[in-house]
């Protein structure tokens, strides 16, 4: 009889942001979630997306564009690395923390 194998991919490691500014300041979010959503939702939002390979900030809703250490945020997924600034909206957060 032939067995077969599911190969099944280990998650990221961790990571965790401190929100600089926003009515949350000080507080520590851990990014255990395969998506978290930073911002307002219905105004100004990103997603934190959780993959294989690393951790991915995205734009999601809005019409202001979320910034990655004070660039607009183009198309598609950017890799979020430790010291990273994130902006949405009126919120500020610092990438303090990344393993894989």
């Amino acid at each position: 009889m032939r067995s077969s194998r599911v190969s099944l991919a280990k998650p990221a490691g961790s990571a965790s942001i401190e929100v600089l500014v926003g009515h949350r300041a000080g507080e520590i979010i851990d990014l255990e979630q395969p998506n978290t959503m930073l911002g307002t939702p219905g105004a100004e939002t990103a997603l934190v997306v959780r993959r294989n390979n690393g951790f991915f900030l995205a734009r999601f809703g809005g019409n202001q564009a979320p910034r990655l250490n004070r660039k607009d945020l183009g198309p598609g997924t950017h890799r979020l690395a430790a010291r990273d600034v994130i902006e949405v909206g009126n919120a500020k957060f610092e990438v303090i923390s990344v393993t894989r």
